[in-house]
């Protein structure tokens, strides 16, 4: 089996990053590199406990832990059908429409559950150990 050059830089790309979210998940309970590096919840934070709450068939508790899994789910399916398979759905202009409305749509929920939830309420509470935090206290 023959790799393509596309697929052998996505994969020296990907790989290392996977391997740099396993290890930091090990040391601090987080996948996110977002909040682990800065200390405050990314748009898709929540999403992963959103996934398993959903396996679970907990659909309101998956919900609460991130509104758009149900979108997220649809986006990972369109687009690896899509590359798995070779299969084009929508056309190039529909298919940057349809990002920028997704990009709307989790910035404005993004701001709403910062609003609603920030600093109090899962999963949208910083994280004190975070690598800016601990900069910042280096200087005190």
């Amino acid at each position: 089996m023959r790799v393509r050059k596309e697929g052998l830089g996505a994969i020296l790309v990907i790989a290392p990053l996977i391997l740099i979210t396993y290890l930091q998940s090990l040391v601090t309970n987080s996948f996110c590199l977002f909040k682990i590096s800065i200390g405050l919840p990314c748009p898709g934070c929540g999403s992963i406990r959103s996934f398993l709450a959903l396996c679970r068939g907990d659909f309101l508790e998956s919900l609460h832990f991130h509104p758009l899994i149900l979108l997220s789910l649809g986006i990972i399916i369109y687009f690896t059908v899509k590359y798995a398979f070779k299969i084009e759905m929508l056309s190039k202009k529909m298919e940057k429409w349809l990002c920028v409305i997704c990009i709307l749509l989790y910035t404005i929920v993004f701001v709403v559950r910062l609003w609603l939830y920030f600093p109090h309420t899962e999963p949208m509470i910083p994280f004190k150990n975070a690598v800016w935090y601990l900069i910042l206290q280096m200087g005190d």
